[in-house]
């Protein structure tokens, strides 16, 4: 029994020491990719955030066939839009957020770009919950 963990202990060993340049090359493709990123990526990045996150409420109640407020509804910011009009709402956004997100080349490696698409969402989520916190009183 003892032998057995030292041997997948000395081949643990051999694993780390055998991959200590991965890690090292790992490092520098990271910082890499953040140098390769300009301002306007993060700017990409973080309007797809807002764009994707926004899909959700359109998706939801066009699915569900309730009705609810899009940017053509009359009146504007308060009306209600057909569950049709929220899918096509909703399948907009999610164009424009995808190719945000394509043009932002944020992936898993880039912190910054992950951490500003999420901000994005965050603030899409927030402005949303405040705007509509009073949908279902005037209706």
């Amino acid at each position: 029994m003892a032998e057995k963990t030292l041997a997948r202990l000395r081949f643990l060993r051999y694993i780390l020491k055998e991959n200590k340049y991965t890690f090292t090359t790992m490092t520098k493709t990271d910082e890499l990719i953040e140098k390769s990123m300009k301002w306007y990526h993060y700017i990409a990045g973080f309007f797809a955030g807002v764009f994707l996150t926004n899909v959700v409420p359109h998706f939801v109640n066009g699915i569900t066939g309730n009705a609810f407020p899009t940017p053509f509804a009359n009146p504007l910011g308060q009306g209600l839009s057909s569950p049709l009009t929220n899918l096509l709402w909703a399948f907009f956004n999610l164009l424009v957020g995808y190719l945000l997100f394509r043009v932002s080349r944020i992936n898993s490696k880039s912190k910054l770009g992950l951490f500003v698409f999420f901000v994005g969402m965050v603030f899409i989520s927030i402005v949303c919950s405040l705007t509509f916190m009073n949908k279902a009183i005037a209706h």
